[in-house]
């Protein structure tokens, strides 16, 4: 994201930002205490909880090597500490690039993110990571090429990671397929003539700038 200044958070978000900071340097004061640590049940906070919804361009890539743009697709849930985050909407537009075709993305919702574990001191901001999987994750797809159109079903699970607002303004981002080709999508049930170019396996990736309530949730271990 930009680093322009995010709307609402002022000296509320500021002081928001000043405790998790306060909470690393806890952390890590303590002998023998990781940078990266386990969350527990209900263990996650997350500040400002609540609904949200983002935009913005995400990209499917084919285990075959060929890439599809997706621009504009807009994601909508829930921020919460159990679990991290409920996408209960994920709407893409035409997507196009690979094979000179297009693919036609229908996800089946909610996809739930559930934190793993908490990196203080980490992310794109050095305030804090909190990363994940997010499942299950059902795509219906429909590519249209040269050959002809197919169309298939993607399943599994795909990493995920929460970048804390950063200290000079900048937004919160959710990152779908964090670890990038370390998570697939499983394709299945490939029916039509152009199905050839389409692989056994697909990664999804975006990032998305988060506001619950005009600011950006900072989240951390309780």
């Amino acid at each position: 994201m930009s680093a322009a200044p995010a709307r609402g958070r002022g000296e509320r978000g500021l002081r928001r930002w000043g405790l998790a900071v306060a909470s690393a340097l806890a952390l890590a004061a303590v002998p023998g205490t990781a940078a990266a640590v386990p969350g527990t049940e209900d263990g996650w906070s997350v500040d400002p909880a609540g609904p949200f919804t983002a935009t913005a361009p995400t990209q499917f890539t084919d285990s075959n090597g060929g890439q599809f743009q997706c621009a504009g697709t807009t994601v909508g849930g829930t921020f919460s500490s159990d679990p991290l985050v409920r996408l209960t909407s994920v709407s893409f537009p035409l997507c196009t690039g690979a094979f000179a075709g297009t693919l036609q993305v229908t996800a089946t919702m909610p996809w739930t993110l559930g934190a793993q574990a908490h990196d203080p001191d980490g992310g794109t901001h050095g305030t804090g990571v909190t990363t994940g999987s997010a499942g299950p994750v059902l795509i219906r797809a429909r590519y249209t090429g040269l050959l002809g159109a197919c169309s298939f079903s993607l399943s599994g699970t795909s990493d995920f990671a929460y970048n804390n607002p950063g200290p000079s303004g900048q937004d919160g981002t959710l990152v779908l397929g964090a670890a990038g080709a370390a998570q697939q999508l499983v394709t299945s049930g490939r029916t039509g003539p152009g199905c050839g170019p389409i692989g056994p396996a697909f990664t999804l990736r975006g990032t998305f700038g988060v506001l619950v309530a005009g600011e950006s949730p900072v989240v951390g271990v309780e």
